[in-house]
């Protein structure tokens, strides 16, 4: 994987793709990315019930 810096004023498409798009669009296609390349898998809720057990 690589990684680069890119400045404000550097014209390329890209750049002006992901700034046109609000702070939360940026990050979560930085969540994916990222869960993709983790391959990070669905958690499962956890759920907890509470038994009376007769005898004791």
């Amino acid at each position: 994987m690589r990684v680069g810096r890119v400045s404000k004023t550097t014209p390329s498409n890209d750049v002006a793709y992901w700034l046109s798009k609000s702070a939360q669009e940026r990050f979560e296609a930085i969540e994916f990315l990222r869960d993709q390349w983790y391959e990070t898998p669905p958690r499962l809720q956890r759920v907890f019930r509470i038994v009376q057990r007769e005898g004791r």
